[in-house]
């Protein structure tokens, strides 16, 4: 049993000796490594040496900032040598021999390809102009501005190019306030009210666009001579059901709004409500003054208090709805529903006192109480078809 032991022993020993024999040697191996195009130097690329038919390399080293490289060390053996450089092909070199005769190996140039990687396909996404300048019109795209989609008609229209609005909702074009307003391209009963009070009930959120006509064309009527303003709501059509609820709140307006899409197949449905509330604004006024005549006998003195609060809200409702028969014939339809208004109360009382030689004559005292209140309410409702097919025809 001893025996069996210690011939095991001397043969792993043996096998060890043998094996370090092999790695160890004094062969060597150099080079340098460049582009195989540029012929401009690899540094840092990697040199593993292999015994012919094994997969585990033996020894390797990288090369420096000149590309080039040295191993040393090497036993004698039919070598295969490997050259790799990230992005590059990968380059093998068979049957490089050291032996007793050549101990030193000179492979001189080695040049690596770069690997070449063709594109099965390249989508380009551009993002659309904010505002596009066309030759008749300017068109403000509010929905591709985040800021655009809170508050009122009115937030969105300060931000497009020409049109002006003051504190009071005041809207002006190009300094003119002759202008006609369109929904969709077609007139609506709501702007023959106060205008302002209009475009405080549509949502932000429901515009599309801003088309700015400066120039009417002669299809217009001689109303707004100061130029057009085309508001273009959004139409969804999205799959399946869907919906979304927007509420903002501020110290001078309070904003909300839900809407609702549904479509499936070739039909679709939409409803939308909206509201929006000026909270009461309290306004105070305090005025004294003194009069006299030239002698500076008479005085009058007149002082005046007043105080007035103003309110306005409004809302929106509507539904629309599309549907498509056999590819060619589109059938749609909207109603739409506004009820808006504002209401006001105020007082404003004098004292007038007159004085002689600094005494007092007599005291007038006035007071004056105000209301007023504005409500307005419309429908709109619409029904139309389209037969797509007879656009394919040339006359």
């Amino acid at each position: 049993m001893k025996i069996l032991l210690v011939t095991g022993l001397l043969f792993c020993l043996s096998t060890f000796v043998n094996a370090q024999t092999r790695l160890a040697g004094k062969g060597k191996i150099y080079g340098v490594v460049v582009d195989s195009l540029s012929k401009a130097p690899l540094d840092y690329a990697t040199i593993s040496v292999f015994l012919k038919g094994e997969k585990k390399p033996l020894t390797g080293s990288t090369t420096n900032i000149s590309g080039k490289f040295e191993i040393t060390g090497i036993a004698n053996g039919n070598l295969t040598v490997v050259a790799e450089f990230i992005g590059y092909n990968i380059l093998t070199l068979d049957d490089i021999l050291i032996d007793k005769d050549h101990q030193t190996i000179d492979l001189k140039t080695i040049a690596l390809s770069k690997k070449q990687t063709t594109l099965k396909a390249v989508s380009i996404t551009v993002q659309g102009k904010l505002v596009e300048n066309k030759i008749d019109k300017i068109i403000f795209n509010a929905e591709r501005d985040l800021t655009s989609q809170t508050g009122v008609a009115t937030d969105v229209l300060k931000k497009v190019p020409q049109v002006s609005v003051d504190v009071n909702g005041n809207v002006e074009l190009a300094g003119s306030s002759s202008i006609r307003f369109l929904i969709d391209g077609k007139p609506s009963s709501a702007f023959g009210s106060n205008i302002s009070d209009v475009l405080q009930s549509i949502p932000a959120s429901q515009i599309k666009s801003i088309e700015v006509i400066t120039n009417p064309g002669a299809r217009y009527d001689a109303q707004g001579l100061g130029g057009i303003i085309n508001i273009i709501l959004k139409k969804s059509n999205a799959r399946g059901i869907n919906g979304n609820l927007s509420l903002s709140a501020g110290t001078r307006m309070d904003n909300g709004s839900f809407n609702f899409n549904a479509r499936r197949g070739t039909f679709g449905f939409n409803a939308f409500v909206s509201g929006n509330v000026r909270t009461s604004a309290k306004t105070l006024t305090v005025l004294d003054r003194t009069s006299g005549d030239t002698s500076g006998i008479n005085k009058v003195l007149l002082h005046q208090v007043g105080k007035n609060n103003f309110r306005r809200n409004g809302y929106q409702t509507g539904a629309g709805f599309d549907w498509t028969y056999k590819e060619t014939h589109n059938f749609s339809g909207a109603f739409s529903f506004n009820n808006f208004g504002n209401n006001g109360a105020g007082l404003l009382q004098q004292t007038i006192s007159n004085y002689n030689n600094g005494n007092l004559n007599s005291i007038t005292t006035i007071r004056n109480d105000n209301k007023n209140n504005f409500r307005f309410h419309n429908a709109d409702a619409s029904l139309n078809y389209k037969n797509t097919s007879l656009e394919h025809i040339v006359v």
